[in-house]
């Protein structure tokens, strides 16, 4: 009995640690891959779920990852627990890497390896060169379950309409509901366009739903599938950012809680000041117009942002959020400005959502069309920005072009600082100017004087050629400190004298011209002035 016994116990313990071994060899998991853009074109981001402790990727241009080149990811735990059902994301690593100097207009391969899991082979493809880009845009899928195919479907017919097509760009609601993880199981399950290029994102207000309640928490969840450049503001780091693709300046604004918009503001002026681009797009989840049931958030939106866009002459705000289709002309301040005005344009959904555009909105756009399961090729090659919108079929339904209003910047190491001080004698106002070629070597110029006058003018395209430096009456003196920000960081300052006869500084001569300085605050400045008076012109 006793060596049968000994037989059992050890047959038992074998099959036991078998079983155990081959559990704990299956028990590592790599989920969610995503790859998105770096900060500019050379740079990828990649981001997944595991359990393991430490992960690494491989990367190479031979699609059998021949002869590649391997990083170790960076892990962090992370989990956000929840008491309703469906709801809630137990413990696991969110593991990122960030592959950097990569070759232009090639393919690349990569594959993961997490303890004993590893991935499927993912690729991408890098930008063409500065002046060709292309990319689809397709947003609002917030689908469930197999409701996702049909996204993939519209991506996949994207695809095939254009093969250059470099990047996937998606405004927010991707999933319905941001804290339930079954969503995100669909979304990834089922949109296999994610396996073979980059996506650039931001969150709705449908990824800041993290319970049933339906209120906005915050991007949190979002953060944890979307590696994106860590630029943007503090509080909304990896949800606010931007990147430069070719000669693209790409805004990306997480703007569904309203608390951090002068935040927000704030870093958007720096972004463009040190980042001078031929184009500038700015993505955000709802756009500064409305067309249908969310008007009001349009609205709102332009309350507290088109000023802004129009100071630097963006040229398209693109978003989605009222699932439908609608562009204005170039408009600043609700009138159709095509030097300077901002196109503003809602895609509609890439999911099956579909609500229509309102008879009492029609007018302010140059075009709508109710529609679903739609998105939309941008091409951008040289001076023309060309939008097409196709249905799911991949039928084109639209197509508009914008012409570009900036000549790619081409700061110059022998430009030579060229402004002239003028006084306008019938209108008693004063002027700065400057010659077309400061543009793309000057950003700003900031104006001040001894009784409070301060104004600033961004450069933003090769017609912004003066501001106005208010009242500037006969028979007085004014002095003014001018500091141009050029486009190498350098800061040049200049004292100028407005006047025939020298005061003493600190001195208001006359306190009339006093109101009338916070006229130089105007946007788009003054391009045509009367026969002025030249009163004193400089040459550094």
């Amino acid at each position: 009995m006793k060596p049968r016994f000994f037989i059992f116990i050890f047959l038992f313990c074998f099959i036991f640690l078998t079983f155990s071994i081959k559990a704990n060899a299956q028990s590592d998991y790599i989920k969610y891959v995503t790859t998105s853009l770096g900060e500019n074109e050379r740079i990828i981001h990649i981001n997944y779920h595991t359990n393991a402790s430490s992960s690494f990727v491989t990367y190479s241009t031979s699609s059998d990852l021949a002869g590649g080149a391997t990083l170790n990811a960076t892990h962090k735990t992370w989990s956000y627990p929840s008491d309703e059902e469906k709801y809630g994301f137990d413990e696991r690593m969110i593991a990122r890497v960030e592959l950097e100097n990569l070759a232009l207009d090639t393919t690349y391969y990569y594959q993961i390896t997490a303890g004993n899991a590893q991935s499927e082979i993912y690729s991408f493809t890098t930008a063409m060169g500065t002046t060709y880009t292309v990319f689809g845009f397709v947003t609002d899928s917030q689908s469930s379950g197999s409701g996702y195919e049909k996204v993939n479907t519209l991506m996949e017919n994207l695809l095939l309409a254009n093969k250059n097509i470099r990047f996937m760009f998606m405004t927010g609601d991707i999933i319905d509901r941001g804290g339930m993880p079954g969503q995100w199981d669909d979304f990834f399950k089922y949109v296999t366009v994610t396996k073979k290029m980059p996506f650039a994102t931001i969150p709705g207000n449908h990824e800041y739903y993290l319970t049933s309640s339906g209120t906005y928490v915050s991007p949190e969840v979002y953060n944890q599938f979307f590696n994106n450049p860590k630029n943007g503001p503090t509080e909304r780091l990896n949800s606010t950012y931007f990147f430069k693709y070719n000669d693209i300046l790409f805004i990306m604004l997480d703007t569904i809680k309203k608390e951090l918009f002068e935040e927000q503001r704030a870093w958007f002026d720096r972004v463009i000041l040190e980042n001078p681009s031929q184009y500038i797009i700015v993505g955000m989840h709802s756009t500064p117009v409305g067309a249908g049931v969310y008007a009001s958030d349009g609205k709102r939106m332009m309350e507290e942002w088109g000023s802004l866009f129009e100071r630097h002459a963006v040229d398209l705000v693109i978003g989605g959020h009222e699932h439908l289709f609608a562009y204005t002309n170039p408009l600043t301040k609700g009138k159709v400005d095509p030097d300077f005005g901002v196109t503003y344009l809602i895609n509609p959904a890439g999911g099956g959502k579909q609500y229509n555009v309102y008879e009492q909105y029609e007018d302010q756009f140059a075009y709508t069309q109710n529609i679903n399961y739609a998105g939309a090729i941008v091409q951008v090659i040289g001076n023309n920005l060309t939008f097409t919108l196709y249905n799911q079929a991949g039928d084109v339904q639209h197509e508009f072009t914008l012409k570009a209003r900036r000549p790619a910047p081409q700061p110059s190491s022998n430009y030579k600082l060229k402004y002239e001080l003028r006084h306008d004698t019938e209108a008693q106002m004063a002027y700065l100017s400057w010659e077309k070629a400061a543009f793309g070597n000057i950003r700003k110029v900031q104006v001040t004087n001894e009784f409070g006058l301060n104004v600033t003018k961004v450069v933003s395209t090769p017609k912004v050629l003066e501001m106005s430096l208010g009242g500037a009456y006969d028979g007085n003196v004014y002095h003014y400190h001018v500091v141009f920000t050029m486009a190498n960081g350098e800061i040049i300052e200049k004292d100028l004298t407005l006047g025939e006869t020298e005061s003493e500084p600190g001195t208001n001569p006359d306190p009339k011209p006093s109101t009338g300085c916070q006229m130089g605050t105007s946007v788009l400045g003054l391009l045509f002035v009367p026969l002025a008076l030249l009163i004193r012109k400089k040459e550094e």
